[in-house]
């Protein structure tokens, strides 16, 4: 009565067929190791279940930090994600704020980023002296990030696009 029939879960649905086959598979689909995901479950666990009601069974944890970290490391629409994990795209859309800010403050003591003006600088700086790449902060494994690539240089960024000055990403003139 409360979800259209293609909607409708059995059980952990896609986990509990990536946990019947190769590790390989469940690491390629969720980005990190069986072990570290339920390490991170258990970290988050208690902000981000849901209890059932007498009208509709929640949302079980382990599904809604899969769609979680499925969106992080594909960048799925929440349509793909709502086929593939059997979950509404308004209650994907709900949700996902609540287990991001549960996730980061489980590994908030495990990752320490610069407080500070100088020790972002100190960030850039060794990225420039390591890496050759100026004005850089952080990076990123596995995705593809659009930049603004600088003028007369189009061998070193071949793949980047141009964006004129006064146009934003989103098309509209800066006035």
């Amino acid at each position: 009565m409360w979800m259209c029939d293609y909607l409708k879960r059995s059980n952990n649905g896609i986990l509990n067929n990536l946990e019947l086959n190769e590790s390989f598979l469940f690491k390629n689909f969720t980005r990190m190791s069986r072990e570290n995901f339920y390490n991170l479950l258990e970290l988050v666990r208690a902000k981000i279940e849901k209890k059932n009601t007498t009208f509709r069974e929640a949302v079980p944890p382990e599904i809604r930090l899969a769609i979680c970290l499925r969106y992080l490391a594909t960048g799925d629409s929440f349509a793909s994600l709502m086929y593939l994990f059997k979950v509404s795209k308004p209650l994907i859309s709900s949700m996902m704020p609540g287990v991001l800010k549960a996730i980061i403050e489980a590994l908030q003591d495990f990752f320490k980023l610069p407080a500070n003006e100088d020790e972002w600088k100190l960030v850039s700086h060794d990225f420039n002296e390591v890496w050759n790449y100026p004005h850089c902060i952080g990076a990123l494994d596995g995705k593809h990030v659009q930049i603004q690539r600088p003028e007369n240089t189009v061998a070193e960024y071949y793949n980047s696009t141009i964006v004129f000055p006064n146009f934003n990403f989103f098309g509209d003139r800066i006035l």
